[in-house]
């Protein structure tokens, strides 16, 4: 019989304790070993709280930051789940660059929506690109054979004619142009030539010689008159930039010597603007500039002084009369004469 309580109870089931009964077991324990024994400390205690404590702890600050990201309910949840991936596919950027998934919200937003502006912007410059292509080569060709805006329209009509078939059009304006090649080329004589050939008055092959030397002494004077215009727009430009310089050091320096300058600068500019008409509107020199712009301020000063009263003599002594006297009288030099000035005041 003995044996089979002892067997009884050693088959009974064992309990097993969750972290969360510890310290209600320990309390236990700490209460039923004080009662017996009454000897607990305080150290013990302490022990057995610092047991559970960090524990706890970490769990309430898990607990905490799942509360503060959790929704406040399911229905909420749901929607801010939905919301969250709608947004994440509607604002992840098409390119390559990622946003750091630990920045906070409000940033990641902030980088893909540049993000997305960037790569908006790179494929509008990409859609451009040919046309700028295009663009830059007709300019770099426009500037390689000196050719003008009429050049260019005049290029592209004929072009245009072409591809819609209007060769009548075509024929009527490119005639005059083939004709005038055959001419310089000497495949056919200029009519004034061709004339005196006729009266045999020059032979084919002189007349032949005299119109290619003529087309060469016409395209010489063109290329030369084109040359001169360029060098005179250059030398412009130069004189341009070099007055420019020169009148605006020549302002400064007469603003730091002179106090008026602001009242004087406008008058100084119409007078300069003046003298400037009165010369044709041409500047051939830096000296011609400063030359004008002294000659106006000095007009400026001059109408100036007009305006302004004349100086006043100021009173011998303060608070006596500004009026002067017909003769002054000189200093008594000895005492009978400061007696006779002191009793002729009296």
């Amino acid at each position: 019989m003995q044996g089979d309580e002892v067997a009884t109870e050693s088959a009974a089931p064992v309990e097993t304790t969750s972290p969360a009964d510890v310290p209600s077991q320990v309390s236990a324990d700490e209460s039923s070993s004080a009662e017996s024994s009454g000897e607990q400390t305080k150290e013990t205690l302490l022990e057995a709280v610092l047991k559970v404590v960090p524990t706890t702890t970490e769990n309430a600050e898990e607990k905490d930051s799942e509360d503060e990201d959790a929704p406040t309910s399911e229905e909420d949840g749901s929607e801010a789940e939905v919301k969250a991936e709608g947004t994440e596919k509607a604002e992840t950027p098409a390119d390559d660059d990622e946003v750091p998934q630990d920045a906070p919200p409000k940033t990641r937003k902030r980088m893909n929506k540049l993000l997305r502006e960037r790569t908006e912007l790179r494929n509008q410059v990409a859609s451009l690109q040919p046309n700028a292509e295009i663009g830059e080569q007709l300019n770099n060709y426009v500037a390689a054979n000196n050719l003008s805006g009429q050049d260019v329209i005049f290029a592209l009509d004929l072009a245009g004619m072409v591809a819609r078939g209007d060769y009548q059009g075509f024929y009527q304006v490119i005639s005059p142009l083939v004709r005038h090649a055959q001419e310089v080329t000497g495949i056919v004589l200029p009519p004034d030539i061709q004339n005196m050939v006729e009266q045999q008055q020059m032979t084919p092959e002189a007349a032949r010689q005299y119109a290619q030397s003529r087309f060469e002494r016409a395209d010489y004077e063109v290329k030369a008159r084109n040359l001169e215009q360029m060098r005179s727009s250059q030398q412009s430009a130069s004189i341009k930039d070099n007055v420019q310089r020169s009148v605006s050091a020549l302002e400064a320096r007469l603003a730091a010597n002179d106090p008026d300058w602001k009242a004087k600068a406008d008058d100084v500019r119409r007078t300069s603007q003046a003298m400037l008409f009165e010369r044709g509107g041409r500047i051939d020199s830096v000296e011609d500039a400063l030359k004008i712009v002294n000659a106006a301020y000095a007009e400026v000063n001059k109408r100036a002084r007009r305006f302004q009263p004349a100086a006043r003599a100021t009173a011998p002594t303060p608070g006596s009369s500004n009026h002067q006297t017909g003769s002054t009288r000189a200093a008594p030099k000895t005492m009978m004469e400061a007696a006779l000035a002191a009793m002729q005041k009296s």
